[in-house]
Formats: C-alpha cells, structure tokens, sequence
C-alpha cells in the first residue's frame, strides 16, 4: 500500500472515529437526559450523584471541584437532592467541622437497577463480540478519551470569562 493510500485509509479511519464519537456522546447525553427525568432529577444533580456512587463520602468542596461547577449552584444542586431525599449531610467522624455528602443507598440501588440494568445487559451483549485483550484496548481508549474530554472541559471558557473568573464578569480589568 503507498503512503498516500495509507494516508487516505488513516483519514478515513479518523473520520469515521469522529462519527462514531458524537453519535456515542449523543446517546450518552439522551440517554442521561432520559434517566434525569424519569426519576424528577436534572442532569448536573445525576452526574454528582455518580460522583458521591463512585468515590463515597466527600465534602462539599471535594464535589464542586469533581463536578466543575460554583460553590453556590453545589450548594443550591445539594439543597435540592437533600430535600428529595438523595443525599445526606452528616459530619465527619474525624472532625466535626467537616461535612460529608452521602448519597441515600437505597435510592442510587433503585436508580442504579431501573436506570443500568437494561444498558449493562446490553452492553454485554455488545462485549461478547470482542475478544479479552480487545476488550482491555477498548478500555484503555475509553480512559484516554474521558481524559482528553475532562482536560477539554476545563479549558472552556465563554464570552467574558478569563483565567479564574468563570463568572463572565470583566471586573478588575
């Protein structure tokens, strides 16, 4: 094969990768979207409850760094799922000043069953089709992806906003 048709092969290869890639983050985001609404939640109080599902008790500044939002919309986002009986604020063992967020057990099993249940048994069946060591590169490129996409977010900055102002304000300039 010449190199420009390895060339062409390569792009081709990219191209359908850049296919393939919006069309999973479109159904990732639908299918998210779907789960939210179906048990009452929004789509920002989900992803922090899979925050408090993957990585157990934190504080408050812990999910706000892990979820990229403001203090404040952290702070409204817990009101609200405390007040749906999602999570918990309970002080620390260790340290009394400190609060831990807890998610409600009970709660994330349902969501947990009702919501992945179907999408993990699909999801196997996808698997069977690959051998192991497939399996482990798929992985590896899921992990690399989701990094490059988390780096991505951070570096997203709107109309207005600067280094450490995500707030769109232009004071102090």
């Amino acid at each position: 094969m010449s190199t420009d048709e390895e060339r062409r092969t390569r792009d081709e290869a990219l191209q359908r990768l850049h296919t393939a890639g919006r069309r999973l983050s479109d159904a990732t985001v639908l299918f998210h979207a779907r789960a939210a609404e179906a048990f009452g939640l929004g789509a920002s109080e989900t992803k922090a409850l899979g925050i408090l599902q993957r990585f157990g008790p934190m504080t408050h500044r812990d999910l706000t760094e892990r979820v990229g939002l403001k203090p404040a919309s952290v702070t409204n986002m817990l009101d609200r799922l405390e007040a749906k009986g999602w999570v918990t604020r309970q002080k620390s063992d260790e340290d009394a000043r400190r609060v831990l967020l807890t998610i409600v057990p009970e709660k994330a099993e349902a969501y947990g069953q009702t919501v992945f249940g179907p999408l993990m048994s699909r999801l196997e069946a996808v698997y069977e089709g690959y051998e192991t060591a497939e399996l482990y590169r798929i992985a590896e490129a899921f992990d690399a992806i989701a990094a490059a996409q988390e780096a991505a977010a951070r570096e997203i900055k709107g109309p207005g906003e600067r280094e450490g102002n995500l707030s769109g304000s232009q004071t102090g300039t």
